[in-house]
């Protein structure tokens, strides 16, 4: 017994210790998954609003947290958690929430003018913004080791997009230039709320994380909520005229809101909805550096799958990439 009871303890210290690495393997693979979906979609599917997808995979949050609150807390911790949401400093995180917001309605219009590696690899600029925030809003030093595992990502993600450009066209026939433009923006109001977040999650006392993460899904549901409500006004005044506000203008509108999805956009609905466990997890339990990683890690598995299917080599550039960025974790995490 006394065998096994060690055996169990030892196996707890190994996942805690791997629990960074796991979160950040999970993340990778949902946001592979959301990027080549989403990309395929609006660029070989029926047209469908992209704020729609936003708004309705923040609303699916809400049962999401609840689940997650009874999983890892309790059943009793659920209501408690959203009361505490909403009345101990309800308006905090109303900045990050619009920040976030602004991203994610972003999200869509990148991938509208650029291909999904072209998105990846132009949203590397978030590494550079989250190092100057984190030395900045946290007071964090990085260590030698991480300054050289920094280094090397930046380099490694540089590689693999040069590697990319030789491969893959970043415009897929929309405005390039836009497109990139709004990617970096999207890496800043990415990066800035994220470290901000970070802190809020490793040094706020007196409320717990998963208050923080329902307040914060109420703002953003809030924000993309207002937009959503100027384009459907916009909408109904078009379709019905001045005084077009009306139940039936209004239910209209709504229905037209979620015209051209079909499985495959519910689906990035439901992997985007899983962004209020996993982020924050990989926040709480790493830090946003490696957060970071995933979207290189994207690109080396989006260019080695690509490889295996067409049965070709990547460049010897992205053979560099990668072996700096496997590097860079490495060394980071040591």
């Amino acid at each position: 017994a006394a065998v096994a009871g060690a055996s169990g303890s030892d196996m707890k210290r190994l996942l805690l210790r791997a629990r960074p690495g796991l979160l950040i393997a999970v993340l990778v693979l949902q946001k592979c998954a959301t990027d080549a979906l989403t990309w395929y979609s609006r660029n070989h599917g029926a047209p469908y609003s992209g704020a729609s997808v936003a708004l309705l995979s923040e609303v699916f949050k809400y049962p999401v947290l609840a689940i997650a609150v009874a999983t890892f807390e309790s059943p009793s911790a659920v209501l408690p958690s959203f009361r505490s949401a909403v009345t101990d400093a309800p308006f905090a995180l109303a900045w990050i929430g619009a920040a976030y917001a602004a991203q994610n309605l972003l999200y869509f219009v990148c991938l509208g003018h650029i291909s999904a590696a072209g998105y990846q690899v132009l949203s590397q600029s978030k590494l550079i913004f989250t190092a100057m925030l984190m030395r900045v809003l946290l007071g964090k030093r990085f260590t030698t080791n991480q300054t050289v595992a920094l280094t090397m990502l930046v380099v490694g993600a540089v590689a693999t997009q040069v590697a990319e450009s030789s491969s893959v066209s970043l415009s897929i026939g929309g405005n390039a230039l836009l497109g990139c433009g709004l990617t970096v923006l999207s890496a800043l109001l990415s990066a800035l709320p994220n470290v901000f977040y970070e802190r809020l999650l490793k040094k706020k006392e007196g409320q717990s994380e998963w208050a923080v993460n329902i307040q914060l899904t109420s703002w953003i549901l809030f924000w993309i909520s207002l937009n959503t409500l100027v384009s459907t006004g916009r909408m109904a005044a078009s379709s019905y005229g001045a005084g077009g506000w009306s139940v039936v203008a209004a239910w209209s509108a709504c229905v037209a809101s979620v015209d051209g999805f079909t499985p495959m956009v519910w689906f990035i609905c439901f992997l985007k909805t899983l962004n209020c466990v996993i982020i924050p997890a990989c926040l709480k339990y790493g830090d946003n550096i490696l957060y970071g990683y995933a979207k290189p890690v994207s690109i080396i598995l989006t260019c080695m799958s690509t490889a295996a299917i067409t049965s070709s080599l990547p460049p010897p550039t992205m053979f560099v990439g990668i072996a700096m960025v496997l590097g860079s974790m490495a060394l980071y995490s040591k």
